[in-house]
């Protein structure tokens, strides 16, 4: 129906702002996208931001139409939290297309799953005889293709079991943890800490990205006690496995 109002987001919106909060806002700037895409986003930051934060509003401005005309405004931010916004957006008001497609969670190249989310989408909707839509993106910049090769790829594939990393969190602290196991399946590298709990767990490729943009490092010169403890556990899982 005419005036009807659709909000598409992620959860770093739902997350900080209630219900009756995001009504207010919404029934207050109905008619002004933009700026109720502002309020939602400011909202959400005052609340605490601790996720990135993605809003698109469509708003049906003539339902007889064939398409209905649909008026469109996205807006996505990095929150208060995060070191970098992961979510991607992509809006097209003439076809009435939205996206919104929520980062990994903080994992490895997150805003690279994203933006392939919402490549993948936009491909299938093409394939469907729309090859006319003009997808606007949104803070669409990706530093680095996931199929790329370089030399952090390879310094990833050239690390052994027992390699050292050092993790660098957005509030200055840092892990150090283990290459515990590599999948001879998946690819994925897991990686522990001292008393063998799970840190991270990462792709060649999200690894390379990391090391790129210098969030995680490797260490050469280990501790003769991290050493220590590396091999004691290689040796207990090898007769383990043996006892099986």
């Amino acid at each position: 129906e005419p005036d009807d109002l659709y909000l598409l987001c992620s959860d770093g919106l739902t997350d900080m702002v209630d219900d009756v909060e995001l009504s207010e806002i919404l029934s207050d700037q109905h008619t002004d996208l933009a700026t109720a895409c502002r309020m939602l986003v400011d909202a959400a930051n005052e609340n605490g931001g601790s996720d990135n934060i993605s809003v698109v509003l469509a708003r049906v401005r003539d339902s007889d139409a064939a398409p209905p005309r649909i008026e469109m405004h996205g807006l996505t931010d990095v929150g208060r939290k995060r070191s970098r916004n992961e979510d991607h957006i992509a809006v097209d008001s003439e076809f009435g297309v939205a996206i919104v497609a929520d980062g990994m969670g903080g994992c490895n190249a997150g805003e690279i799953a994203s933006e392939m989310a919402v490549k993948i989408i936009i491909e299938a909707l093409r394939s469907g005889s729309v090859d006319s839509i003009g997808i606007e993106t949104i803070d669409s910049e990706i530093a680095y293709e996931p199929d790329e090769e370089d030399e952090y790829t390879e310094i990833v594939r050239n690390m052994d079991v027992g390699s050292w990393v050092e993790f660098y969190h957005v509030d200055g602290s840092t892990t150090r943890a283990r290459l515990t196991w590599t999948s001879p399946v998946t690819g994925r590298y897991l990686f522990t800490d001292r008393k063998g709990m799970k840190v991270a767990d990462a792709t060649v490729h999200g690894l390379a990205v990391e090391l790129k943009r210098g969030s995680v490092s490797i260490i050469e010169d280990v501790p003769l006690f991290d050493r220590i403890i590396g091999t004691m556990k290689e040796h207990l899982h090898a007769d383990g496995m043996a006892a099986h």
